[in-house]
């Protein structure tokens, strides 16, 4: 991992063995900008405390149903460090379990990839749906978008299903 700075760029062309190929060629530079890592669990409203594997523990999350919509902030606490880039997705469903929306996104915003998570760190993110009649709960999990597999909670499910307060 790359530390904030600004970083060379250049292109080096390899053999099938792995050697170069002549001289790297300079493409200029980048800036890398680290994130800020939040080590303090922020407030809210409901402790989770479920835990997808390879070490994804959902600490805890606030709804909101203010205003025409629904959000939820979910408040994300890696335990250890995790190899695939996961993509969280968050389902408003109906109380037979059917999709009415939902959201696909790289935690944090879809600005920290799972990849990059520092063990005990915090990660937040909101989710924010417009409001629908029927919407009963929330679902809430990880899928690999190379693979479509699911990460898996502890108890073997793929996702964690909110109820939704009545209104």
């Amino acid at each position: 991992t790359l530390g904030s700075g600004r970083w060379p760029v250049r292109l080096e062309l390899l053999d099938e063995a792995g050697q170069p190929v002549g001289e790297p060629v300079p493409l200029g530079a980048m800036t890398v900008t680290a994130p800020d890592r939040v080590i303090r669990m922020p407030p809210v409203e409901a402790i989770s405390g479920a835990a997808w594997e390879p070490g994804m523990l959902l600490a805890g999350y606030t709804l909101d149903r203010s205003g025409d919509g629904l959000s939820v902030t979910l408040v994300w606490q890696a335990e250890s460090l995790i190899a695939t880039d996961y993509r969280v997705f968050v389902h408003l469903v109906d109380a037979a379990g059917q999709i009415l929306a939902q959201r696909d996104i790289r935690p944090g915003a879809g600005l920290r990839p799972t990849t990059g998570w520092a063990p005990g760190e915090y990660v937040t993110g909101q989710h924010s749906f417009p409001r629908m009649e029927g919407a009963a709960a929330l679902r809430i999990g990880f899928y690999d978008p190379r693979t479509g597999g699911r990460a898996v909670l502890s108890n073997g499910d793929g996702w964690l299903t909110i109820p939704l307060p009545a209104e």
